[in-house]
């Protein structure tokens, strides 16, 4: 992809959060690795260093209280630039708490937005056990956005299970759409946060209802099916970590039978 790119669709007559966006169409908008570039290892920024990151895409949005406890507000972005096969490492960045100007924003996958935040690279819940081996995942608490154009959702990249074997290698999938081929689950969903262990992985890497409640879609196997032994042809989501990879599918649509 050119890293000159003009939105697929401009915005008409829209000042809010950052000026007129019509200003696009005499200045192309300039995509880059930003998230990368701030994220990646050699490069990371210090923890509560400010992550300044523009026009980078929407993947999700967390509006699915999976724990019954509010547990939603998570959005995750990735750069809009994705180099080789597998796109671009470390491209991925999950949204803690983030702000949205004007506040009634409506964010959607694919539309371009800017954050500024505080970087940090989570290494678990603070007085929780840590993330093993040193996990780190790059994320953004607090981060202010504001819509810069309309785009159009990106493409998962394709991934298997070896990609995620060495979970500190696999980490640079983390917070992007990614794709998953003969995805076989092989225990039933459980725990106050469902999830289903897939690939036959012993729990390291897991189907989760952290976006969507695909523990109770019966056309996917939930609800009173068993789920155990289930296959799907294919699942799209984003690749969550927490304590274990987590496949997240955002509704139907991302799932293949």
């Amino acid at each position: 992809m050119s890293k000159w790119a003009l939105p697929v669709a401009l915005l008409v007559g829209c000042s809010s959060g950052g000026g007129d966006l019509n200003t696009l169409r005499e200045n192309p908008k300039l995509l880059g690795t930003p998230i990368a570039d701030q994220a990646a290892p050699g490069k990371r920024l210090q923890d509560n260093q400010t992550i300044t990151a523009r026009g980078v895409v929407v993947v999700a949005i967390d509006n699915y209280d999976d724990s019954g406890q509010g547990a939603v507000g998570d959005i995750y972005v990735q750069d809009p630039v994705q180099n080789g096969p597998k796109g671009t490492p470390w491209s991925g960045l999950r949204l803690y708490r983030p702000t949205k100007n004007p506040p009634d924003l409506e964010l959607v996958p694919g539309q371009g937005v800017d954050l500024v935040g505080k970087f940090v690279a989570f290494p678990g819940p603070p007085g929780a056990t840590p993330f093993g081996d040193g996990i780190l995942v790059p994320q953004a608490s607090g981060a202010a956005l504001s819509l810069t154009y309309e785009g159009r959702a990106p493409e998962p990249i394709d991934l298997t299970p070896a990609d995620l074997k060495d979970p500190k290698t696999g980490m640079q999938y983390a917070s992007r759409l990614v794709r998953f081929r003969d995805v076989v689950l092989t225990a039933d969903f459980k725990g106050a946060r469902p999830e289903a262990t897939i690939f036959d992985t012993s729990g390291d890497f897991v189907l989760g209802a952290k976006l969507y409640p695909v523990h109770l879609d019966k056309t996917v196997g939930g609800g009173d099916v068993p789920k155990a032994t289930l296959k799907l042809k294919s699942v799209t989501g984003v690749l969550d970590y927490f304590y274990n990879f987590k496949l997240c599918p955002r509704s139907r649509a991302d799932i293949e039978l």
